[in-house]
């Protein structure tokens, strides 16, 4: 999952946040059948945010993101998606904790544009490695853990699905960084409720 990010700061409260991603794919095996290895793309996404800071505690942000699914089947599906969150943040001394809460409105072609709601929240909690703040050179950690729910489909509440990450990463000079990791995902499959279970490693590199 390699992904670049943009954050262009616009004064003291505005922010805006570009980012292109993608996944793709290398193993994947069906119950009861060995594992078939085969590197392929599945999914390539163009998001943008507009964040405002309502106090130094919390972060509200409108975004927008849309891209091309499932790029090994033809024609591949289409996605288009509107999203709001509202982030919380606190700190104790280099220990920084967050919750985020986001609502999507999500558009696919294979489904004729109907919309999907979907609504996440996710916990973070992230500290320097060295010292008691994160300088240039420095590595920190990243613990996530997300749930995710469609709320207005059938059983969606059951079928909800979710995303643990761990993730290491180190400052450069000018505030960039860069940070990988592996994440674990449970999905659902179909209208029976089958799982499928998914290992990802993420790579993402930000930059001010």
């Amino acid at each position: 999952m390699p992904q670049l990010n943009y954050r262009l700061r616009l004064d003291d409260r505005w922010q805006a946040n570009v980012g292109i991603f993608s996944e793709f794919i290398y193993g994947q095996q069906t119950t009861g059948q060995t594992i078939n290895w085969e590197f392929r793309p599945l999914h390539l996404n163009l998001q943008a945010f507009v964040a405002y800071q309502l106090d130094p505690a919390f972060n509200l942000a409108l975004g927008y993101q849309g891209a091309q699914r499932q790029l090994n089947q033809m024609p591949a599906d289409r996605e288009h998606r509107l999203m709001q969150q509202l982030t919380w943040s606190t700190s104790w001394g280099k220990y920084r904790w967050q919750l985020r809460s986001r609502t999507e409105q999500r558009f696919f072609r294979q489904q004729n544009d109907q919309v999907v709601h979907r609504w996440r929240l996710r916990t973070a909690f992230d500290f320097p490695l060295n010292g008691e703040r994160l300088d240039p050179g420095e590595s920190f950690c990243n613990l996530q853990a997300e749930g995710l729910v469609n709320p207005f489909q059938q059983d969606g509440w059951q079928r909800r699905e979710w995303r643990f990450y761990l993730g290491w990463g180190r400052m450069l000079a000018g505030g960039q960084r860069w940070e990988t990791g592996p994440e674990w995902r449970t999905r659902i499959r179909n209208a029976a409720s089958d799982r499928s279970r998914a290992f990802y490693w993420r790579l993402s590199l930000s930059l001010p």
